[in-house]
């Protein structure tokens, strides 16, 4: 089931970060360009889903999916999925994930899931995505038709026990260690 879908938002980007003349099914789609980046800068961009549609998502597996085509230059392409509370903005949760270089001239449909944790005050949930500049070689990836879905069975998945620090995000009471001066754990 789609939660958003961000084809049209691609056509709001700066101009050169806009393709034209090479996309999946209908122009524009989005360039990730290194010309011009020095090495060590990231290369990339984030797609995000606010305040009550991101609320909405506690709890649940989504899946982001975009279409890819690898261009030009060696530097393979990544994500992280993010999950900011508020008040202040603050960045709880992060996870990262890797994407493939297609072989060939044809785009390849790429997808990642995620649990977003059950936290009360979501601000935001997104999904950066991009590369890391080495070196002088230009990097060129055209990214096409990005979306959040629900992922299948999304209500019967258990939060994931890989992401580090959630288990003290969700506890609700502080751990005691020392009562009256003695050790209450061994």
């Amino acid at each position: 089931e789609l939660i958003r879908d961000f084809k049209n938002d691609l056509s709001k980007l700066p101009q050169e970060k806009l393709s034209t003349e090479v996309f999946d099914q209908t122009s524009p789609s989005m360039k990730l360009d290194s010309t011009g980046i020095k090495s060590g800068q990231f290369v990339g961009h984030a797609f995000y889903v606010f305040k009550e549609a991101a609320q909405a998502l506690r709890g649940k597996t989504i899946e982001f999916r975009i279409k890819t085509k690898h261009v030009a230059g060696n530097a393979a392409l990544g994500g992280t999925f993010r999950v900011a509370t508020s008040p202040g903005n603050e960045l709880r949760v992060t996870r990262s994930f890797s994407l493939n270089t297609p072989v060939g001239d044809q785009f390849q449909e790429q997808s990642a899931t995620f649990t977003v944790p059950n936290l009360d005050n979501i601000a935001h949930v997104n999904v950066q995505f991009g590369f890391r500049q080495q070196g002088e070689e230009q990097n060129l990836w055209i990214i096409d038709e990005p979306q959040f879905r629900y992922a299948e069975n999304s209500s019967s998945v258990q939060l994931p026990t890989d992401i580090l620090g959630l288990s003290a995000l969700l506890d609700k009471e502080p751990l005691v260690l020392v009562e009256d001066g003695k050790v209450k754990f061994s």
